[in-house]
């Protein structure tokens, strides 16, 4: 199937850009926790810094992730499911979006408004992520194996190093019997 997602050699480019923003809101929270168990600005300052380019990278990962959006087939699972993430990205960067704007004027002060805000959108973060996971994890949607079944639900494809075949020669009389030939009758392909 030729898949019509934003790739490079298989791989999504909305995956490979989505740790950008990520790993920066995720390290916001922690240096905003520094801030606060320290007392040091300059933890704060740092913690502006990584929000901005947080949601710089985080509209550019969002871009592409409409791109594969749109690549979905209609009336399917995976499509549905994405949306959901979709929408649950959208609401984490408004929320760090809001954190930004109030700790904008004074970026090394302590604002307990961005701070909660920030371990909230770290919150939502996680369901989005959680879900965005799943989606290429069970439903394969953005990659080479995605599923086009309208109502595929879970992606049934098997990994062939644990998928476990009777042997193609034996016969078996009735269900649950033993096989007749003595030998290991179960194999991994």
């Amino acid at each position: 199937m030729a898949s019509s997602y934003a790739a490079v050699k298989d791989v999504s480019v909305h995956r490979m850009l989505v740790k950008l923003p990520v790993a920066s809101f995720l390290g916001a929270g922690v240096f905003d926790s520094l801030r606060w168990f320290t007392g040091t600005t300059t933890f704060s300052y740092t913690a502006f810094h990584l929000l901005g380019f947080g949601l710089v990278t985080g509209v550019v990962a969002l871009g592409f992730g409409v791109h594969d959006w749109w690549s979905l087939p209609q009336g399917t699972r995976e499509k549905t499911i994405a949306f959901g993430h979709g929408w649950l990205m959208i609401v984490t960067m408004m929320i760090f979006a809001y954190s930004f704007l109030l700790r904008f004027n004074n970026p090394i002060d302590f604002n307990s408004g961005g701070v909660s805000l920030s371990y909230g959108g770290i919150f939502v973060l996680m369901l989005g992520a959680y879900r965005g996971a799943r989606l290429v994890s069970v439903h394969g949607a953005g990659t080479a194996h995605q599923t086009t079944a309208p109502g595929s639900g879970r992606a049934r494809r098997a990994n062939p190093a644990l998928t476990v075949v009777q042997n193609p020669g034996e016969t078996r009389s009735k269900p649950g019997e033993r096989p007749s030939d003595s030998r290991q009758n179960l194999y991994l392909l």
